[in-house]
């Protein structure tokens, strides 16, 4: 009986164990191309300005450096 009572419990470990490891996760959003790298750092520009991670000065001028790449992209690039 006590063989039968360990051998419950190592399984139970053993699923415990292993439950992470068989969880599937989302994958996350991540960019593909460098358009689409530029935009998501433009859209990290506001929230980082209200956060005070920016000054005035420095966040009026990095828009123009992020878009600079863009409109130098070709129309098929920037069109995804």
């Amino acid at each position: 009986m006590l063989w039968f009572a360990l051998v419950v419990l190592a399984a139970c470990t053993g699923v415990l164990v292993a439950l992470p490891f068989l969880r599937t996760r989302a994958q996350a959003q991540t960019p593909s191309t460098p358009i689409d790298i530029y935009k998501a750092q433009l859209v990290e520009l506001p929230p980082e300005q209200a956060a005070g991670a920016l000054d005035e000065a420095r966040a009026s001028e990095i828009p123009g450096v992020i878009e600079r790449p863009i409109h130098a992209a070709p129309v098929a690039a920037r069109a995804r």
